[in-house]
């Protein structure tokens, strides 16, 4: 039963360990797919709401930052917006917000912390 066992161990061990990078691989896939549905139902939703508040003048120019940006959005995601010479972030949240049909954060450029500032202008999808 020793040896036998140890090799029906190490066999069985290969065969869990396949069957786990496959279930991984297979969930990946998936995340991956429902991230490029969220982000194709979404985006045009984004851009053409804060279009909206440009033409209001509420801002002048905006980048989206956060999982939308750089990540892979959920259907829980939020969305995060960095917006220059912002007037009211509030009403531009609410008006975005109501567009795409979820929560949306916005901060003012001018008074974001420079490492966020930073990384959005630099990694942030310009809107």
């Amino acid at each position: 039963m020793g040896a036998s066992s140890t090799g029906n161990d190490g066999a069985l061990y290969r065969a869990f360990r396949r069957t786990v990078i496959a279930k991984i691989e297979r969930d990946l896939a998936a995340e991956r797919l429902a991230a490029t549905k969220v982000l194709e139902l979404t985006m045009p939703r984004v851009r053409s709401s804060v279009g909206e508040a440009r033409r209001q003048r509420l801002c002048t120019r905006a980048w989206l930052f956060g999982s939308f940006a750089w990540g892979q959005p959920t259907g829980r995601s939020d969305i995060d917006l960095l917006l220059a010479d912002c007037l009211d972030p509030d009403t531009v949240a609410v008006m975005v917000g109501h567009v795409v049909g979820r929560p949306v954060h916005v901060l003012k450029l001018e008074e974001a912390p420079a490492s966020l500032v930073e990384r959005a202008l630099r990694d942030g999808v310009p809107i």
